[in-house]
């Protein structure tokens, strides 16, 4: 088989079909800390409102910049949601 017949391999595989290995140290650098923790929720419109209200109470917008980050309404009716606040509160508000 010439070069010009073999197949295309992708940039993964090895001339052999075997998975080639990344460079080591692609993956040793630290990964960034995100400062945000994002929990997706799925559930009927009432039961969603609710909770989101809750989530409000118990991580106030003002300490912990909680947002209602993305929503949609699912074919079930059910609303399906991604709430996202800090980790640790902002120092310095009560």
């Amino acid at each position: 088989m010439t070069a010009s017949a073999r197949p295309r391999l992708g940039p993964f595989l090895s001339a052999k079909g075997q998975i080639a290995c990344l460079p080591r140290s692609r993956f040793d650098a630290p990964m960034t800390k995100d400062p945000y923790i994002r929990e997706k929720f799925t559930r009927e419109r009432t039961a969603a409102r609710k909770l989101a209200e809750r989530y409000f109470r118990n991580f106030p917008k003002e300490r912990y910049r909680t947002e209602v980050e993305s929503w949609r309404e699912l074919q079930s009716q059910n609303i399906e949601f991604t709430m996202k606040r800090l980790r640790d509160p902002i120092d310095g508000l009560g």
